[in-house]
């Protein structure tokens, strides 16, 4: 699985604009961790370190402190996206 600075970009886009299903964002970054566990994700090497700590982060952007009440809101995604400089 190969995962570039702008398909983070994208991620965070689509959580922005509600394209995309927090659960749909955070299965992709699930796949891209077990695609590392297995030795196949391939990263930009300029900006591996972002792309790794992005794609912790989007991991968990579907979790819920009580049923339907998600942990994160769509400012902590616009923080989260500044303190990472992406």
């Amino acid at each position: 699985m190969k995962v570039t600075l702008k398909d983070i970009q994208d991620k965070f886009d689509a959580l922005d604009s509600a394209v995309q299903s927090r659960e749909s964002v955070a299965e992709y970054a699930t796949q891209a961790m077990e695609a590392d566990d297995a030795g196949s994700l391939e990263m930009e090497k300029a900006f591996s370190d972002k792309i790794w700590k992005a794609i912790v982060y989007l991991s968990g952007v579907d979790l819920q402190d009580e049923p339907n009440i998600y942990l994160h809101t769509p400012s902590d995604f616009v923080e989260a996206r500044r303190g990472l400089g992406i």
